[in-house]
């Protein structure tokens, strides 16, 4: 029988154990397990990579449901429309309005203050395309909200998501990259040409 690390108290879960199931026969299915395990924490921006296709979010959001624990992630408030709505809300998504005098930010760092429990789920890539610099917005969430960011890795290689380090933000936004990227160049993208 698999084992698979036990959610800590602390984390906002999802309260569906059919989900649960669901997500822990997806892995078994595509041969992924999950290595270490997630901290003792209530709020945490989690930084996921490398993010090179759009199977990261299927592996992640199967994890996110096999663990039984509730990973929230950003979106565009326009695709927060029926019948997507009420789904996206219930699995975690945060609709984003790009136009609002306050940034991205600030509005989830409001999230943060304003909820018990908040994990947020983010690509420092930004995207899945190749990228020579990772995008400072997850760094600036957990900055100003202040709390810490653990490290996830997707390694296709072995088929493994592997929770690293968590890491607190410092001063200096590229010194804490650099710490980073020793962690995720450990691990083998999907499409390893856009890592």
């Amino acid at each position: 029988m698999k084992h698979w690390p036990e959610l800590p108290l602390q984390s906002p879960r999802h309260q569906s154990p059919a989900a649960q199931k669901f997500g822990r026969w997806l892995l078994d299915k595509l041969g992924w397990q999950i290595e270490g395990n997630l901290p003792p924490l209530s709020k945490l921006v989690i930084a996921v990579a490398p993010h090179t296709s759009n199977w990261d979010f299927v592996i992640a959001m199967a994890a996110s449901l096999a663990l039984g624990v509730k990973i929230s992630f950003l979106g565009k408030h326009s695709i927060f429309i029926w019948p997507l709505r009420n789904w996206l809300l219930r699995w975690g998504g945060i609709p984003i309005r790009r136009t609002e005098r306050h940034g991205v930010v600030e509005q989830i760092a409001r999230q943060f203050a304003e909820q018990p429990q908040l994990i947020l789920g983010v690509s420092p890539e930004g995207t899945r395309k190749k990228v020579a610099v990772w995008r400072s917005g997850f760094w600036n969430i957990a900055r100003t909200a202040g709390v810490p960011i653990q490290l996830l890795g997707l390694d296709y290689a072995q088929k493994k998501l592997v929770f690293g380090p968590l890491q607190q933000t410092g001063d200096n936004f590229e010194q804490d990259c650099q710490q980073m990227r020793l962690f995720f160049q450990q691990m083998t993208a999907k499409k390893p040409e856009f890592a």
